[in-house]
């Protein structure tokens, strides 16, 4: 009789794991080591002779620190080609001039990509389809930031039919935004803007996919109570730092940056990722 109760135990304690292994797969368990990038190259991590939105510029930052996220933005030409640009105007970042969306593809390739210092390199404007299958097998992850004209739907699909679930987060900018990309793929990395407790509370009322969810907490430091919070149900907590603190951490050393880990912060947006890198190695 107790051999019989033990083996019903047993099986219903399989049946509860099983169960509970299935839900988790589902909505809780991350599909990736994207979390532990601890630093987002904001749009590709320029410098001299390196260009903005350049493949090649991605490839040094990628080969320069390893295990990188690399920000990238995308855009539409004139025969809806998804490609790696940041303006809806080529004129500051390339020879061309004009907007980009009354270029084909074919006429956007016939210039050539222009450096922080405006002086022409040798690099083409590469399309979203290269950079994925670049990334496919390097040590590094994309964050998208998916400009106008452009859809999620447009980007998930490409990320899906490249097989990089696990090598890119899409970057959205409201709560509502992040619903859109998990109603259409709920295992989609999304970066949302949470700047406060209230869009937080918001965000566990919705039906996202919180293990997919990094949160970009704005630009300036917070409360550490607010990433204490995050960190609680696994959201990484990003920090961008472009502008204002890249700028302060230049002036007073980028030790500063060791310091804003220590309140909990998990990834930083950066323009400038090598002294960022080197900071962050220090012990």
């Amino acid at each position: 009789m107790k051999l019989k109760i033990n083996s019903i135990l047993l099986l219903y304690v399989a049946i509860t794991l099983f169960a509970f292994g299935c839900r988790s797969g589902s909505k809780i368990e991350s599909n990736s080591n994207i979390k532990f990038a601890a630093i987002s190259a904001h749009r590709g991590g320029p410098l001299v002779g390196l260009p903005e939105n350049a493949l090649e510029t991605l490839k040094n930052t990628s080969k320069t620190v390893a295990g990188i996220m690399i920000e990238i933005d995308v855009l539409p030409t004139l025969d809806s080609v998804l490609v790696l640009m940041h303006d809806k105007k080529l004129d500051r970042t390339t020879s061309l001039t004009g907007y980009l969306q009354d270029y084909t593809l074919e006429e956007v390739k016939k210039g050539v990509l222009m450096d922080s210092q405006n002086t022409p390199t040798s690099f083409k404007v590469p399309t979203l389809k290269e950079v994925f299958a670049w990334v496919k097998d390097e040590n590094t992850f994309l964050s998208i930031d998916v400009k106008d004209k452009t859809t999620f739907r447009q980007v998930v699909d490409l990320i899906r039919e490249y097989k990089i679930v696990d090598k890119a987060e899409i970057i959205t900018y409201s709560l509502r935004d992040a619903e859109l990309v998990h109603d259409y793929d709920s295992e989609i990395n999304i970066s949302v803007s949470i700047g406060s407790l209230t869009v937080l509370e918001k965000l566990f009322d919705s039906e996202v996919n919180i293990s997919k969810v990094a949160a970009f907490t704005g630009l300036t430091i917070k409360d550490t109570l607010f990433y204490q919070k995050l960190r609680e149900q696994g959201i990484v907590v990003t920090l961008g730092t472009m502008g204002n603190l890249d700028n302060r951490a230049r002036v007073r050393g980028f030790e500063l940056f060791h310091d804003w880990s220590k309140l909990g912060i998990d990834r930083f947006a950066t323009d400038n990722y090598i002294e960022v890198y080197q900071a962050l190695s220090k012990k």
